[in-house]
Parts: C-alpha cells; structure tokens; sequence
C-alpha cells in the first residue's frame, strides 16, 4: 500500500503539533480546498445528492466479506514506500492504549 502525496501531506497538516498550525485552523474553507479534496463534490454533500461509493447490498451488513481483514498497519514501514513522503511524518509517535497510564 502506498500513499499518495496529497493524502500524506492532508494527514500531516492535520496532525500539527501546535493547534493554531493545524489544516482547519482558520475554518473549514481552509479543509475543503486542499488539493486531496480537488474533486469532491461539497455541493452534491450539502444538497444531499452525492451517491456513496459503495452501497452495500441489502443482506447482512456484518457479513466477514465486507469486513476489513487484519489490519493493514500492522508493517507500517511497509505503508508509504516513497522516502520523500515518509519524512513528512518524521518527529511524530503514537502510543498504544496500552501504555497510556
């Protein structure tokens, strides 16, 4: 799995350190018209008309076949293969539930 420059570069604006640094910061406008969203269609949202890229079928919505398998970051070095967008992420850590006190 890879990622594209836009979506890296979304996540890292979003995930500033310093929240008035943050993508949103000066209001959703700022959110809305970055370059990952340039086709989205925020006028089909408003009005209710935008059809859902996957509707499921009307049997079990908790059918195994439409379920994730296991988790896709489990080798997240493996996750963004290009060095350029990796180091867009450098200085951040996360920490599991499990080491929060």
């Amino acid at each position: 799995m890879t990622w594209s420059v836009e979506s890296a570069d979304f996540i890292n604006r979003l995930i500033q350190r310093k929240s008035n640094s943050r993508l949103g910061a000066n209001g959703p406008s700022e959110v809305k018209s970055h370059v990952w969203f340039k086709d989205y269609d925020w006028e089909a949202i408003k009005n209710k008309s935008a059809v859902a890229p996957f509707i499921p079928p009307n049997e079990d919505n908790f059918d195994q076949k439409y379920a994730n398998g296991a988790w896709k970051d489990q080798h997240s070095d493996n996750m963004i293969k290009q060095k350029s967008v990796q180091d867009l992420f450098n200085g951040y850590y996360y920490m599991r539930l499990s080491e929060v006190d």
